[in-house]
């Protein structure tokens, strides 16, 4: 019920605005230059602008214009900051509503003095994120929140709410910015009154919470004498208890129809559930009650899935197949004699000969057979002959992931294909590993032939060396010889 207790708080909320100058361009000279570094408040951007060389004419629209020109050329700035004329002053806007704001400090070139030059800051909320932001500071106070004080934005105006009606004055801080909350002076809210309607607009106000909704109903038939009441539901289905209690502890819902569980009974078993639906009773099966009584229930296996699988089966033996055969013959591929190709052999032998326990032997009972190429046919003739209990019979044989032809496929290609002990895996291991063997005994003998060829080097440098000390002394000789020779002449 509606409490009389007295709400009293406080709350300050911190939020940026639009920035106008303190006063308006002057002195501008031929040439001059304003710029403007702007810095938002997550630091995400850091951009400058600087207007184009002024002729020392222009207004404060004008200025402002040449200003939007270099945030319209700046990618990062571009469609969030704008300037205008206010009263013959800069006016600086955030045209986004993300909240950041940004700082912003005004230098120049020349003597012009633009009236930014102190800087400041500016942002811009929508209604949604000064709702926020005042909700922020309703949760640090433990009376406004006990009160369900909230704050909220319909079409672009803040509105404040409670379940309780309290008097309010907000003032809104002067930052030098101009910002008007919409809120501003004393202000009463209304909670919800002592009335049938406000009994039903505070349930519903809570009813996540409360897990029930209300309505008003009327239950007289006479226009002139109606009977309003207050009808309360839960929100959901199963076993649940309502109870509605004045300040005096007396339960208002003097008639009542509480909630039950759904109780029903398949095949002697009992079972109970907190709906009329049952999803989960049987995978893929949903039952709905719609009444008491008796009635039977006939399931049928879906024949057209069944014979969909078991064609799909055929093609993705004849595929495997097919891809093993590159491997075999003289034109076979790389994986020629490896026993990988016998291992899936084998694996879809053991699958297409899988002899089942049950009325249904083998796969050929299901219209699985090898034509004379070799390659598996589905004879969709042969399954749809089959009664509803060979159906029955075939999704035995079928069986699961641990059963039948299905687990025993399952069981093969896990032996083939699984990522840490299967077949296919410990071949890839061995290769790996005889890889790692053959490129040591490569890298080896590079490092023996390498060394090899550096003493070869040095032998032919050595080599080379004496070669030159021999043709030296062989000069030497020859001239000596030479000068013998001569002086025999002479004499």
């Amino acid at each position: 019920m509606v409490s009389n207790t007295v709400v009293l708080g406080s709350i300050t909320a911190e939020l940026d605005s639009f920035f106008v100058a303190a006063a308006g361009p002057s002195t501008i000279g031929v040439g001059d230059t304003i710029s403007v570094n702007f810095v938002s408040g997550d630091a995400a951007i850091d951009e400058q602008i600087t207007t184009v060389a002024l002729t020392g004419t222009e207004t404060t629209a004008e200025i402002a214009t040449l200003l939007n020109d270099q945030i319209a050329a700046n990618a990062n700035l571009s469609g969030k900051l704008s300037f205008s004329d206010e009263g013959g002053n800069l006016k600086l806007i955030v045209s986004d509503t993300v909240g950041q704001g940004f700082t912003f400090a005004s230098s120049n070139s020349g003597s012009v003095v633009s009236g930014l030059e102190a800087g400041g800051v500016v942002g811009g909320q929508s209604a949604q994120e000064i709702a926020a932001a005042l909700n922020a500071q309703v949760a640090l106070d433990a009376t406004l929140t006990s009160a369900s004080v909230t704050f909220s934005a319909v079409n672009g105006e803040i509105r404040i709410s409670g379940d309780q009606a309290f008097d309010i004055t907000v003032a809104d801080n002067a930052q030098g910015t101009g910002f008007l909350s919409g809120l501003a002076g004393a202000h009463s809210v209304e909670a919800f009154d002592n009335t049938l309607e406000g009994l039903r607009d505070f349930i519903n106000t809570q009813s996540s919470t409360l897990g029930a909704k209300a309505s008003i109903i009327n239950t007289s038939s006479d226009i002139a004498n109606p009977a309003y009441h207050l009808s309360v539901t839960a929100t959901s289905t199963g076993a649940a208890t309502l109870i509605l209690r004045d300040g005096f502890a007396t339960d208002l819902l003097t008639t009542t129809n509480q909630g039950t569980d759904a109780v029903f009974t398949v095949n002697g078993l009992n079972v109970t559930n907190s709906g009329n639906t049952i999803v989960d009773f049987e995978p893929g099966l949903t039952l709905t009650i719609e009444g008491a009584g008796l009635t039977s229930v006939t399931v049928f296996s879906d024949r057209t899935a069944i014979s969909a699988s078991l064609a799909n089966l055929a093609a993705e033996y004849n595929s495997a197949a097919a891809k093993i055969q590159t491997q075999i013959g003289e034109s076979a591929g790389i994986l020629s004699g490896d026993i990988i190709v016998r291992q899936s052999q084998q694996a879809l032998r053991d699958i297409t000969s899988f002899s089942g326990l049950g009325a249904i032997k083998s796969i050929a009972e299901l219209g699985l057979k090898f034509n004379e190429s070799g390659q598996l046919d589905f004879d969709t003739l042969v399954f749809n002959s089959l009664t509803n209990d060979q159906i029955g019979d075939a999704l035995e044989f079928i069986g699961d992931t641990s059963s039948g032809l299905a687990g025993l496929g399952l069981s093969k290609l896990q032996q083939l294909a699984d990522p840490v002990s299967g077949h296919i895996q410990a071949t890839i291991k061995i290769l790996t590993e005889s890889d790692k063997n053959i490129q040591t005994r490569i890298d080896a003998a590079t490092e023996r032939i390498d060394r090899l060829i550096a003493t070869l080097e040095l032998k032919f440098a050595a080599a080379d060396l004496i070669l030159s000390r021999l043709e030296a002394q062989q000069g030497t000789l020859t001239a000596i010889f030479d000068s013998f020779r001569t002086a025999q002449q002479s004499n």
